[in-house]
């Protein structure tokens, strides 16, 4: 018998339960795994707790930890909270004290509900449109709502397709049963956006993608760009694609510089939120590209992030026009309802000093 056997054979032999640690995101070795199993079913609480590192886990525990003497204490946190009397300027002369990454949005109003012969599931509508990505942008709901030219959802759907109608669309996505209109709205904010640039829109569930075409021939209006990165798409050199099930050819990992664009509500009003980002190729290979992504991203804070939003603003609303309003449409014409407007100020949020 071993002796964690004897231990577990003992009366009540963890008393406040069995915790094993272990680095976040490395494989429980099968004997800890057996052990806490065994413990189990012996009746004692063991869990398998991931810890960042050995130092983040003992400060953690520290933390919970009574009667610390304090000049030891003192030696072992990094920051203690203290009263503060930061000088600020004078009411009136008070500028800006930092800079959000957010700009003023206007949604569109209008759109269409589609009706079909048989009910519509995801996976049907992304079979339908997956080669019309360019020109009909659909979501689904209590309705399937839709952007698009007349004949392009025609085109789109085919005979499925039975009617459509023009409805107004709600003020607050962020309600319970408007939740699918707010990646509605991502879509077509960076259909609008990206037209006519040298740029890809991509979305996931979370918020859509902005990125560099790295095949481009015109790159002239990613000069902003430039100037605060240098190049701004490649090859990672060396470096190929992890292989699995789902991938059994290794590739070579390429990468551009991207934008990360979602929605939000603060203050009573919409904001686009933008947040600088590199887009790696294939997907799944970002696991594998954390030291290239962590060598590209390191100096990018203050002054130089500042410079990104600035540069990233410019190229997506082609102009470089401060407190400007532009009106932005994912498509050539149409009414309101086959090619919306998206009304987007070219002033980021900030914050700063207000009077009692």
């Amino acid at each position: 018998m071993s002796i964690i056997d004897r231990v577990l054979d003992s009366p009540n032999p963890f008393p406040q339960g069995l915790y094993w640690t272990g680095l976040k995101g490395s494989p429980v070795h099968p004997a800890v795994g057996a052990m806490l199993e065994k413990a189990r079913k012996t009746g004692v609480q063991a869990e398998y707790v991931e810890v960042e590192t050995f130092d983040a886990f003992m400060s953690r525990l520290w933390r919970q930890l009574d009667g610390k003497p304090i000049d030891l204490d003192m030696k072992v946190r990094r920051a203690q909270v203290a009263d503060v009397a930061i000088p600020l300027p004078l009411v009136g002369n008070a500028k800006p004290l930092i800079r959000l990454n957010g700009l003023p949005v206007r949604l569109p109003q209008r759109c269409f509900k589609l009706e079909f012969k048989r009910p519509q599931e995801w996976a049907d509508l992304r079979e339908a449109t997956k080669d019309h990505r360019s020109t009909v942008i659909v979501t689904k709901g209590e309705h399937i709502c839709c952007w698009g030219r007349a004949d392009d959802i025609r085109a789109c759907f085919g005979t499925s397709l039975t009617g459509m109608v023009e409805i107004d669309l709600p003020d607050d996505f962020h309600a319970a049963d408007n939740l699918h209109l707010k990646a509605f709205f991502e879509e077509g904010l960076i259909t609008a956006l990206t037209k006519d640039k040298p740029l890809l829109p991509r979305m996931k569930p979370s918020a859509g993608y902005i990125i560099v075409d790295p095949h481009a021939v015109e790159v002239g209006p990613l000069a902003p760009l430039q100037r605060v990165v240098g190049k701004t798409a490649g090859l990672i050199p060396g470096l190929l694609s992890p292989v699995d099930h789902e991938h059994p050819v290794a590739q070579k990992v390429q990468w551009a510089e991207a934008l990360r664009v979602s929605l939000d509500c603060k203050d009573a009003r919409t904001w686009l939120l933008l947040e600088p980002d590199i887009w790696i190729w294939p997907t799944h290979a970002r696991t594998v590209a954390t030291q290239f992504l962590d060598k590209r991203k390191e100096q990018r804070y203050n002054g130089t992030h500042n410079l990104l939003l600035n540069a990233w603003t410019e190229i997506v609303l082609a102009t470089n026009a401060r407190n400007a309003e532009l009106a932005l449409r994912p498509f050539d014409d149409g009414s309101e309802a086959e090619t919306p407007t998206f009304h987007i100020g070219s002033r980021t949020a900030f914050s700063r000093r207000t009077t009692a």
